[in-house]
């Protein structure tokens, strides 16, 4: 009986590992996207600048209303891939709490079969 709830213990750790592994790879490819963004909304800042003389030559009401729907669509894509990471984040941090918490669990179960 202590051997099977020594195997099963070991194969949830084995697998809460693997997951964490899993949301570990998909917190840095979300980072690297979040990042990707950041860039791109600092290159999108820099071409209006450049097009600014050119925006004040021709017509700039709608010129700026569709610059600024565009910065409005960047800034909130933004927010929503930083809650993402938060999210993703505070999963992260709850797997690392189950795969501990497994790893205590084994380690006492250890110690009770070595006690018998």
């Amino acid at each position: 009986m202590d051997t099977i709830a020594l195997i099963a213990a070991a194969v949830n750790l084995v697998v809460l590992a693997g997951f964490a592994w899993w949301i570990v790879g998909w917190l840095r490819s979300l980072k690297a996207a979040v990042d990707a963004q950041k860039e791109t909304i600092a290159a999108q800042k820099e071409f209006i600048q450049v097009l600014k003389p050119v925006l004040d030559a021709t017509d700039t009401p709608k010129m700026l209303e569709r610059i600024e729907s565009l910065k409005k669509l960047f800034d909130y894509e933004k927010e929503a891939l930083q809650q993402a990471l938060k999210i993703v984040s505070e999963q992260h941090s709850r797997v690392k709490a189950l795969v501990e918490l497994d790893k205590a669990l084994i380690e006492r179960l250890s110690e009770l079969k070595e006690k018998k």
